[in-house]
C-alpha cells in the first residue's frame, strides 16, 4: 500500500513501498525499513527533501559439505547509503545454497539503485578429498585434501567477508568463512563470526555467520548463514531504511 507522507517540522520525508515495512524509533529518530526476503521492486512514491536512504544487502549463505565435509561460507554482506529518485528499483535475493554430497555457492542479492550495490553468494564447504571448498563473499571451510576459500569475491571495499578455515585432522571439515572473520582451522571448526546490523528494525540483528565444519549439521544464524557440514545455507534479504520524522 501507498504510505502518507511524513513532515516533520517543515521538512518532508521519502515515502516508498515494497517488501516487509517496519517502523521504530532510536535517539529520537523514527524509520522506515523495507525488507526483501524474495525478489521484488523498491518503488519511491516521493522522494522528499533528501532522498537518502541506507541499504543493506546480504547475498545467500553457501551450502556444507558432507562426509567430514567443511562449513559454508557466508553470504556476502555489504552496507551503503544513497541518494533515491521517484522511481523504482529492483531488488533480487541470493538462494542458499545446497548442502549434502555435491554442495552449492549461495546465490547473490543485488539492490538496483543509482549506485547498484551487490553482495556474493557464500562459498560451498569442502567434500572429504573430492570436492574442494569454493570462493564467495565468505569462502567455504576446507579439509585435509582441500584448502579453504577464499573470501571476498567481489573485490570490494571495505570487504564483504573472510576465507574459510583450513583443517589439517583427515577426519573433520573447518568452519565457513563469515562476514568479519576467517573460519576457525581445524577440525570441526566454527565458522567465522557475522556482522551486526540495525537497518531492520533499529535493534541488531546478526547476519551472515559462517557454517561450522563436520560433524556440526546445523546452520548458524539468520540471513546469509553459510550451513554447517552436510546442511543448507540460508538465504539473503536486502533491507532499505529511510527517516520519516
Amino acid at each position: 500500500m501507498q504510505v502518507l507522507a511524513g513532515i516533520s517540522g517543515g521538512v518532508e520525508f521519502m515515502t516508498a513501498t515494497g517488501g516487509t515495512t517496519n517502523d521504530y524509533t532510536v535517539g529520537g529518530i523514527t524509520y522506515r525499513s523495507h525488507a526483501f526476503t524474495g525478489n521484488g521492486t523498491f518503488t519511491v512514491t516521493k522522494v522528499g527533501d533528501t532522498g537518502s536512504a541506507d541499504v543493506l544487502v546480504v547475498a545467500g549463505g553457501g551450502g556444507g559439505g558432507l562426509d567430514r565435509g567443511g562449513g559454508g561460507g557466508a553470504g556476502g554482506f555489504r552496507t551503503s547509503t544513497q541518494t533515491l529518485t521517484a522511481t523504482s528499483y529492483s531488488v533480487t535475493i541470493g538462494g542458499a545454497g545446497a548442502g549434502g554430497a555435491g554442495p552449492t555457492n549461495g546465490g547473490n542479492s543485488t539492490f538496483a539503485g543509482p549506485t547498484s550495490i551487490s553482495s556474493t553468494g557464500g562459498g560451498r564447504g569442502s567434500v572429504c578429498c573430492y570436492i574442494g571448498a569454493s570462493s564467495g563473499g565468505s569462502g567455504g571451510g576446507g579439509n585435509p585434501g582441500s584448502g579453504p576459500g577464499s573470501g571476498n569475491a567481489g573485490g570490494y571495499s571495505p570487504v564483504e567477508g573472510y576465507r574459510g578455515g583450513y583443517s589439517s585432522d583427515g577426519w573433520m571439515g573447518a568452519g565457513g568463512g563469515g562476514a568479519t572473520a576467517v573460519g576457525v582451522d581445524n577440525s570441526y571448526g566454527a565458522g567465522g563470526a557475522g556482522a551486526s546490523n540495525a537497518y531492520r528494525t533499529g535493534s541488531n540483528i546478526t547476519y551472515s555467520n559462517g557454517g561450522q565444519g563436520q560433524p556440526s549439521s546445523g546452520n548458524s544464524g539468520a540471513y546469509g548463514a553459510g550451513g554447517g557440514g552436510n546442511t543448507n545455507g540460508v538465504q539473503g534479504t536486502v533491507v532499505i531504511r529511510y527517516r520519516t520524522e
